[in-house]
């Protein structure tokens, strides 16, 4: 037997533990163990111990090879499980009735609405999915559909009906169907109500700071602020019963970082699900945005400032390490469609035509680009970095898509990654979360 390569010892608040970063778990652990893992000995393990570690990963047998190991669990999920899930996020136009400085489609939107043909392609295309995989031997059971934009309510009518299509789809298929949108919620109305309510719709909704801060960010195509219209739609959704329909994100930066609890105060008492995050830029997308915190400074914050303030307002501290299975990159039946029937992978690189993973034809038959098999492809074995790296279950091989974007490259060709987590990093992460296990 030996040590497991993705074991992290450290020590937090006078305690020694034992994190792994394959299985994630995570334990409390004495001096001699403690010695024992540090030195890689195995032979001064108690022997009561070894079963339990075992089972928890922090011990494995000689002949494992953990890297395969690990690659075994990736592409399980990317061609097996996730396979009887069909996503598909429907982006009806990119147009959008605000003017985000950060927005990774730039100021100049495309203001293209799909029509009704374009619809029943994609309608079409989920049933010949659905069909295809019956007679695979890999099922789909269950649709999952996201509304996404630019902002989806601005082509208020084409969503509508494309969930409507899409319900009558599923039923008829005999699949399970579940919806969401991410949207500015600027744009509510009667309708939106009562359609968000017929379909269960979970609706991401954002603010970027305080009033003050939010309206010189999110404004209108007018130049308006956007802060009071939006948060009277979300109490509007409380009056209609749909508190649990409401996810809100609150972005924060380096600006308005001192105003976290204010901010959060504010929209707490609308939502059961409110989340801090962090706004990225990338080169040629959102050049205007220039004040992301980085990964690396958020392991100090949410230490010293955020998890006071979910633990506050009675929301669950984001736990931000763990195993990272395959994003929608390249896994198996995960399609995003925009209004010209382009599809990609990935929601960092819509709109590139240079990214486009193929199209969706008015039969609804999903025709590949020569970038599909390159974007499904990937995976860590690409990378020798990523083979001698204990890092590799917590970021999956890196973001190839971020990776892309940030160096504003038009070829087509994913072969670098962006490596969004370093040692360093998740030892803060590690300390801070066994620090507030022990208050």
């Amino acid at each position: 037997m030996k040590f497991s390569f993705y074991n992290e010892p450290f020590e937090a608040e006078g305690k020694k533990y034992l994190y792994n970063i394959f299985s994630t778990a995570l334990i409390e652990v004495d001096d001699e163990l403690f010695s024992a893992v540090k030195s890689d000995n195995t032979a001064n393990v108690n022997t009561e111990y070894i079963e339990p570690m075992k089972a928890m990963h922090f011990i494995v047998n000689d002949e494992v090879d953990e890297y395969e190991e690990y690659l075994y669990f990736y592409n399980s999920v990317r061609y097996g499980n996730a396979c009887k899930i069909l996503q598909v996020i429907f982006i009806p136009s990119y147009n959008c009735n605000l003017r985000c400085p950060y927005c990774m489609q730039g100021l100049n939107k495309e203001r293209k609405t799909i029509d009704d043909n374009g619809i029943s392609a994609i309608t079409n295309f989920i049933q010949n999915k659905v069909s295809e995989s019956r007679s695979s031997g890999v099922p789909i059971s269950e649709l999952s559909i996201i509304l996404f934009g630019g902002e989806p309510l601005i082509a208020k009518k084409s969503i509508i009906k494309f969930c409507e299509t899409v319900k009558e789809t599923a039923d008829k298929l005999s699949c399970r169907i579940s919806f969401s949108m991410t949207s500015n919620f600027t744009l509510v109305d009667d309708e939106v109500i009562e359609f968000i309510q017929r379909y269960n719709i979970t609706t991401q909704v954002s603010f970027d700071g305080t009033k003050e801060q939010h309206d010189k960010s999110r404004i209108g195509i007018g130049g308006k602020g956007t802060y009071d219209v939006i948060l009277s739609n979300i109490k509007r959704m409380n009056d209609e019963g749909l508190k649990n329909n409401v996810v809100v994100r609150l972005n924060i930066d380096k600006n308005n970082i001192q105003d976290a609890e204010e901010i959060m105060a504010a929209v707490a008492p609308y939502s059961n699900d409110v989340y801090f995050g962090f706004v990225d830029k990338f080169k040629g997308s959102n050049d205007a945005f220039s004040e992301c915190i980085s990964n690396h400074d958020y392991a100090d914050i949410i230490d010293s400032q955020l998890s006071e303030i979910y633990k506050k307002y009675g929301y669950p501290i984001p736990r931000p390490f763990g195993k990272m299975a395959p994003c929608s990159l390249n896994t198996e039946n995960r399609f995003i469609i925009d209004s010209e029937l382009n599809v990609y992978k990935c929601e960092v690189i819509v709109n590139h035509k240079d990214t486009m993973a193929g199209h969706i034809t008015k039969d609804g038959f999903f025709v590949p680009s020569g970038s599909f098999f390159s974007q499904m492809g990937h995976t860590p074995e690409r990378n020798p970095k990523c083979l001698k790296c204990k890092l590799l279950p917590l970021c999956g091989g890196g973001c190839v898509a971020k990776k892309y974007i940030r160096e504003d490259k038009k070829d087509g060709n994913f072969s670098e990654v962006d490596c969004f987590m370093d040692e360093e990093t998740l030892l803060k992460y590690l300390k801070a979360y066994a620090k507030r296990q022990q208050q």
